[in-house]
């Protein structure tokens, strides 16, 4: 199967509570990186495989944002 081209970003969503509020503190982890993939999850999973280290106990709070070109 032809692979495709893909654009990426990563998000990372850190929850903070203040008294009875919650909301979110959004970082990006990175974006516009490019991908190579036969469908959009297994550009997910490469997504994941690149993420920094700091990341990999956190992938819930982590946002995959993946588009086709």
């Amino acid at each position: 199967m032809k692979k495709k081209l893909f654009l990426t970003a990563a998000l990372y969503h850190k929850e903070i509570i203040t008294g009875t509020e919650k909301t979110y503190e959004t970082t990006i982890i990175f974006s516009g990186k490019e991908f190579l993939a036969t469908d959009d999850k297994i550009v997910a999973m490469q997504v994941i495989r690149s993420l920094p280290e700091e990341y990999n106990d956190k992938l819930e709070c982590v946002e995959i944002l993946v588009r086709p070109f």
